[in-house]
């Protein structure tokens, strides 16, 4: 059995797992954040408030890309062009990145447990998409 210093081919380091684990519950998180703030408004555009939740949710989407990018290649052992010529694949990294096993495995190899951990993304991630859907349009 994997202990949590035991290196995996996804992720060598511990530092990978984590900034992988940080970087879709940051990007998940701001777009609560903006959920949230929208509906806090009134639905109106506030600028004090759509700034910073904008800034937000670049810097986190940016955060993740080069985390997918650092992922993509160590699973196919090839690095993507410059962005924008080269972005992540749905199929290749980001539907992987976003198994259970791999953020399982991503939880593990920090110490933590794998399926708590896979549980907490998916949690946010399903509140995101209620908030969406309870917001009218």
């Amino acid at each position: 059995m994997k202990g949590p210093l035991t290196p995996s081919s996804n992720f060598p380091a511990r530092e990978d797992a984590a900034w992988l684990l940080f970087s879709f519950t940051a990007f998940w998180g701001s777009w609560a954040v903006a959920l949230v703030s929208i509906r806090f408004t009134g639905y109106h555009l506030v600028s004090s408030v759509v700034v910073p939740v904008v800034l937000l949710v670049m810097f986190s989407t940016a955060l993740l890309e080069i985390c997918l990018r650092r992922l993509n290649m160590r699973l196919t052992g090839k690095r993507l062009p410059r962005w924008p010529f080269g972005s992540i694949g749905l199929g290749r990294t980001l539907i992987r990145a976003l198994s259970p096993s791999m953020l399982a495995e991503a939880g593990d190899r920090v110490g933590l447990s794998g399926i708590a951990v896979a549980g907490f993304v998916y949690a946010v991630i399903a509140i995101d998409l209620m908030s969406l859907v309870t917001i009218p349009g």
